[in-house]
């Protein structure tokens, strides 16, 4: 029989074994990362006047577009490998558009 007999060790164990993501529970962990990764680029190009106020209402449109297919495809409790990777074909699509609207010369 096993027995861990380092506390710090049975409570990295116990954290590990019940995290959503170190047990592959929740298969959208990856694209709910990105898109919080992407709003808060939305908001700093807003904020630095990299983005006009109608390319930050555009991009967070797509946003929100994304939001809305991630929920579809969670409505039957499984999301397949061809919607896994529908959604992060629109998550790379967005992520290129929000490099491109704060690359270039408009300014707010």
């Amino acid at each position: 029989m096993f027995t861990v007999r380092s506390p710090v060790i049975a409570t990295l164990l116990l954290i590990l074994g019940a995290s959503p993501a170190w047990a592959g529970s929740d298969d959208t962990y990856r694209a709910d990362r990105r898109e919080s990764q992407q709003m808060d680029r939305i908001e700093q190009g807003a904020r630095q006047g990299d983005l006009t106020k109608r390319e930050a209402e555009e991009l967070l449109t797509q946003q929100r577009h994304i939001k809305n297919y991630e929920e579809h495809i969670k409505e039957d409790g499984k999301i397949t490998l061809r919607e896994r990777m529908q959604l992060e074909q629109k998550q790379d699509k967005a992520n290129r558009r929000i490099a491109e609207e704060k690359s270039d010369a408009q300014r707010r």
